[in-house]
């Protein structure tokens, strides 16, 4: 294994492993706290504000990861100001508007207010924790990221244990914690003011060029896994909402948060090794990063589709168990996005976002009629189903896209040894599963040390990496 791609990966560890678990252990405690009809509807609010904050804020973090390592004079940041000031009277504009017409955000001043609240600390803390990214300050994001998260929560439940019964409290938790990561410590430093210059390595109008097909193509990724919510409404009322959602988010920690993970230490890396080495020495690392990708995502998946039903029985409340069927799906789904993320860096490379853009719309484009198609018959089953649909035709357009670029081979070797190795794993977790918290804790060992050992009899990992591994963890 890459020494490199270790290093990084434990470095930002932290960042992905506090926030999903404090999100995973959120699940069971709101959806307690709050009924279904009041869960859904916190899920909706909550959709609809990502959605905002896709298009008007995460371009920001593209903006900042992709340019401020060639920044060499310091004018990106005073280029991005008035667009970050743009994107946070817009953003929050916006969900005045939608929250005000849509029935089900109307009528609720403190769900607006709230709302209002998380659209602009989610700006400014995606912009101060971008920066970090960008320089590679491990430490700086994970602190940022998991005070914001366990702040976040724990401000939220407060708030709504102690003041309202409702999901714009947990709203207004997530803001006021990021208030903590916004505002800076310590005296600041006097900085002489600048006038934006363009910069050798880029300029505005490269800038633009690469935000604005970000800030569409982010819409329509987050669209991806959250639109099919509104349709299982419209078919099937807020409470199968909350069963859909309280399922999808649990799948989407296991899965997600290991691909977003790996992300944020590998997509700066391999811009750097792009811009230093060359497309082929880029390629080798993805490669490389793909492998890895696949080996950690194998056992989850499979504990995914043999566990289900013992997970959701663990965590949610009774009127919640008819979600458990839709979490293999969700996984499944969820892998196909993780390998898909590292071709479609290939063109972050070439700065051809336009391409992901156009490859976006045809993969929603996809999911819209497999849900619509599926969610009047099968409910929350055709939602997940579209999902994957969608996934799947995303994956298939970027391979497709960057064919004529220097991409990695895929690992299809990996990848009957990792197929192998679940089996093995699945059929044990089976044998020993069951809904009691200790035989779900021996299913799980017991998987996983089949697994590993399948992989390891396989020679898929190999001796010479373990020793690499186990010397590498001792000198952390």
């Amino acid at each position: 294994m890459n020494r490199v791609i270790l290093r990084d990966f434990i470095a930002y560890l932290p960042a992905r492993i506090v926030p999903a678990l404090v999100a995973l252990a959120g699940i069971p405690i709101v959806t307690r706290l709050l009924s279904p009809a009041d869960y859904g509807e916190y899920l909706l609010a909550l959709t609809t504000l990502t959605l905002i904050g896709a298009f008007s804020a995460s371009w920001i973090v593209s903006i900042v990861t992709r340019f401020r390592p060639i920044d060499v004079d310091g004018a990106l940041a005073v280029h991005l100001r008035p667009f970050i000031l743009s994107s946070v009277g817009g953003g929050i504009a916006a969900w005045l508007f939608i929250g005000s017409v849509y029935q089900g955000h109307g009528g609720d001043t403190w769900l607006l207010l709230a709302g209002g609240a998380w659209i602009a600390t989610y700006t400014a803390t995606e912009y101060r924790t971008a920066r970090y990214r960008a320089d590679e300050q491990a430490f700086a994001y994970s602190l940022a990221v998991c005070l914001r998260s366990i702040g976040g929560l724990l401000v939220g439940i407060a708030l709504v244990y102690w003041a309202m019964r409702n999901g714009s409290m947990l709203l207004m938790g997530v803001a006021i914690a990021s208030l903590f990561v916004i505002l800076p410590i310590g005296k600041r430093k006097a900085v002489a003011a600048r006038t934006p210059t363009d910069n050798p390595a880029f300029n505005r109008k490269d800038l633009l060029r690469y935000a604005v097909p970000i800030a569409f193509s982010n819409l329509f990724v987050v669209a991806l896994s959250s639109v099919n919510r509104y349709i299982v409404e419209i078919y099937w009322g807020i409470e199968q909402v909350a069963i859909y959602g309280a399922s999808y988010d649990i799948a989407e920690r296991s899965i997600f948060f290991l691909n977003a993970m790996m992300l944020l230490s590998s997509s700066v890396m391999a811009i750097k090794v792009f811009e230093r080495d060359g497309e082929a020495a880029a390629a080798t690392m993805l490669g490389a990063l793909l492998r890895f990708y696949m080996l950690i995502a194998g056992i989850i998946v499979a504990g995914a589709f043999v566990l289900a039903d013992p997970i959701i029985w663990l965590l949610l409340p009774p009127s919640y168990q008819a979600g458990a069927i839709i979490l293999p799906i969700v996984s499944a789904g969820a892998v196909l996005v993780g390998i898909m993320h590292r071709y479609s860096l290939i063109l972050s490379f070439h700065k051809r976002t336009d391409i992901i853009l156009v490859c976006t719309i045809i993969a929603l484009i996809a999911n819209l009629v497999a849900s619509i198609t599926l969610v009047s018959q099968y409910g929350i089953v055709g939602g997940a189903i579209g999902s994957l649909c969608g996934y799947l035709v995303w994956f298939i357009a970027i391979r497709w896209s960057v064919r004529k670029f220097h991409a990695p081979r895929f690992p299809w070797l990996s990848l009957l040894r990792v197929l192998l190795a679940c089996s093995a794993s699945g059929l044990v977790m089976y044998v020993l599963a069951g809904r009691s918290l200790a035989e779900f804790a021996l299913a799980v060992a017991g998987g996983a040390a089949v697994y590993a050992a399948t992989l390891f009899a396989t020679a898929e990992i190999s001796k010479p990496e373990l020793a690499a591994l186990a010397k590498f963890v001792n000198r952390s």
